[in-house]
C-alpha cells in the first residue's frame, strides 16, 4: 500500500497503518483525505490496480471508505462484519 501511495498519490501525505481488530482480523487504514471525493478517487484507483492485492483471492479482503466517526465506532466495537453490513446497505 505504501508503494501504491508513493507512485499514485505522491505529495498528498497519505499514511497507511495496520490496525488489528482481533487476533486474526485487521485492516490497513490509509488516511488522511481532505474530502470524501478524494477518498473515493483513491478507492477507485486502488480497486482498479491489479498488483496491490494480487496474492489474495476475491472475498479475502474488503475495500471501503469510513468516516472518522464510524472509524472510532468500529475501533470501539471491533465488529467488522456489522460495519461491512452497514456499509454495503448504505453505499
Amino acid at each position: 500500500i505504501n508503494d501504491f501511495n508513493t507512485f499514485k498519490f505522491n505529495g498528498q501525505g497519505l499514511v497507511s497503518n495496520l490496525e488489528m481488530l482481533r487476533d486474526q482480523e485487521g485492516m490497513i487504514v490509509t488516511r488522511k483525505f481532505k474530502t470524501a471525493a478524494e477518498a473515493r478517487i483513491y478507492l477507485n484507483e486502488l480497486r482498479s490496480n491489479g498488483q496491490v492485492f494480487r496474492e489474495y483471492k476475491q472475498g479475502e479482503y474488503d475495500l471501503f471508505i469510513i468516516s472518522a466517526e464510524n472509524y472510532a465506532k468500529l475501533l470501539h466495537d471491533r465488529d467488522m462484519k456489522s460495519y461491512l453490513n452497514f456499509y454495503r446497505s448504505k453505499y
